[in-house]
């Protein structure tokens, strides 16, 4: 089988629908059993592909990312239009994965607002004190959340897990513990859905949190 340059240009023009650039796609041939013909994507580190195979009767399709899994495949009757729906559902799924790496990266990258380098001693520990001060602290950054348009449900869970990592602060050395809260308020924001704008604020109001109550402490 082969694809008109009409045909390879509609899936394109497709792709550019979607904000994805033609110039990271590839068109490959090759014949096994059946001709066989590869659109493979080569804008992410993923092995992204959509492969149609002429088996005379049917066209078996193949195709990474799948609607609703990894990988998916299918038989169709062997026609370019039957296949057309499935190539715009592949391109879908391509942007759907780059939008979730880009969120990803984004909420990944707290750099401007957290303090990685270590601001504790090693293996310090909070003293009964210290935890009062924290627990203030974040009972701030708690009220902080319902001023950033966040809907209930990830305001309640936010606010759910911070109470329960301060909760937290007496069983662990304040690097460790400082290191574990940072980690649970980026899974929070991943598994939440929370945009990168409002996740910034966010990252702001934490980094504020361990800054002053690092001085908090050492008063």
């Amino acid at each position: 089988m082969k694809l008109l340059p009409s045909q390879k240009t509609s899936i394109l023009e497709d792709a550019e629908k979607l904000f994805l650039k033609p110039s990271d796609f590839e068109f490959l041939f090759e014949d096994r059993l059946g001709e066989v013909v590869t659109l493979r994507f080569n804008g992410l580190d993923d092995e992204f592909y959509f492969t149609m195979e002429d088996l005379i009767k049917l066209w078996h399709i193949k195709m990474v990312p799948g609607v609703d899994e990894y990988y998916e495949s299918r038989s169709i009757e062997p026609r370019f239009t039957s296949a057309n729906h499935l190539i715009w559902a592949w391109l879908q799924g391509i942007k759907r994965e780059i939008d979730a790496q880009s969120r990803y990266s984004d909420l990944l990258n707290p750099k401007n607002y957290i303090p990685f380098e270590e601001i504790f001693d090693e293996n310090e520990r909070f003293s009964e004190d210290e935890i009062i001060a924290l627990k203030a602290q974040a009972q701030k950054l708690n009220a902080r959340l319902a001023t950033l348009g966040l809907n209930e449900y990830q305001v309640q869970e936010l606010k759910q897990h911070i109470t329960e990592a301060v909760g937290k602060a007496h069983s662990h050395s304040k690097i460790d513990w400082k290191n574990m809260f940072v980690g649970m308020i980026f899974t929070q924001l991943f598994e939440l859905g929370i945009e990168s704008n409002v996740a910034n604020q966010i990252w702001e109001g934490v980094g504020q949190f361990i800054f002053i109550g690092k001085l908090l402490l050492n008063q």
